[in-house]
C-alpha cells in the first residue's frame, strides 16, 4: 500500500519517527509492520521485530539482539499495550539494544483523551463492536508525561507532540502540528502522538 493511502493516524505516526532517522543509521522496529516504517525513512538497514510477523519473531519477550546492535530503536505504539509494571523494563530493553537513539510513539493519557476512548469504546459495544486495542488501553492505561519522564530519568530526553483537535458544538475537527510543545496538553485528542526521543548522555555523536 503506499503511504498515502494509510490512515491518518498510522501516517502521521510513522512520518514524525521516520523525520528523526537519517540515512546512514540502521534501525530495529519493535512491534511494528513490515514496510510501514520503511515508507518514511532511508535507513541504511531497517529490521521489523514483532510477536507473530516481521524480520524478527519476538519469543518469551525477549529482544534477540546484543547491546548496541542498532543506531536506532523505535516502538511505535507499543507501550501502551504492555502492563504499566511491565512499562520500565521494556524501555530498558530498547536502550540497550540502541547506541545512538530510542524513539517510542503512543498516544498519551490525559483525563480527556481517556474518557473519549471509553466514550468510543461504550458506543461501539452498544453497536456490538469489540476493539481489543481499545481494550488494552483503557485495561492498561495509557502513558503520561510523567511516566516517560519517569522512564527516562537517566538520559537526555525530549517529548514532542503530534495530532490536535478543534471540538464544537456538533462535531470534531481533527488536525495535527508536530515539533512543538502545546502550551496545554490536555486538550489532545484522537491521533495525537507523543514520541519520546532518548539519548544515553555518554553516547557520542546522540542526536
Amino acid at each position: 500500500m503506499h503511504k498515502y493511502f494509510l490512515p491518518y493516524d498510522v501516517f502521521e505516526r510513522h512520518k514524525k519517527v521516520g523525520s528523526f532517522i537519517k540515512r546512514d543509521q540502521s534501525v530495529l522496529d519493535v512491534g511494528g509492520e513490515l514496510d510501514h516504517l520503511s515508507k518514511f525513512c532511508s535507513a541504511k538497514r531497517l529490521v521489523v521485530a514483532n510477536l507473530q510477523s516481521g524480520d524478527i519473531i519476538i519469543k518469551k519477550d525477549k529482544l534477540p539482539f546484543k547491546k548496541n546492535s542498532f543506531d536506532v530503536v523505535c516502538a511505535i505504539d507499543v507501550i501502551e499495550h504492555i502492563p504499566h509494571p511491565k512499562r520500565a523494563p521494556f524501555v530498558k530493553k530498547l536502550i540497550n539494544n540502541a547506541s545512538k537513539k530510542v524513539i517510542l510513539s503512543f498516544p498519551i493519557g490525559t483525563p480527556r483523551h481517556l474518557a473519549h476512548e471509553r466514550e468510543i469504546r461504550k458506543s461501539l459495544a452498544n453497536k456490538g463492536i469489540d476493539i481489543g486495542y481499545l481494550n488494552e488501553h483503557i485495561k492498561y492505561g495509557l502513558p503520561t508525561e510523567f511516566d516517560i519522564k519517569s522512564f527516562t530519568q537517566d538520559y537526555r530526553s525530549q517529548i514532542f507532540y503530534a495530532g490536535n483537535h478543534i471540538e464544537t458544538a456538533d462535531y470534531i475537527q481533527l488536525g495535527f502540528f508536530t515539533g512543538k510543545k502545546q502550551q496545554n496538553p490536555d486538550r489532545q485528542w484522537g491521533f495525537l502522538c507523543a514520541l519520546s526521543v532518548l539519548s544515553a548522555t555518554g553516547i557520542q555523536n546522540a542526536t
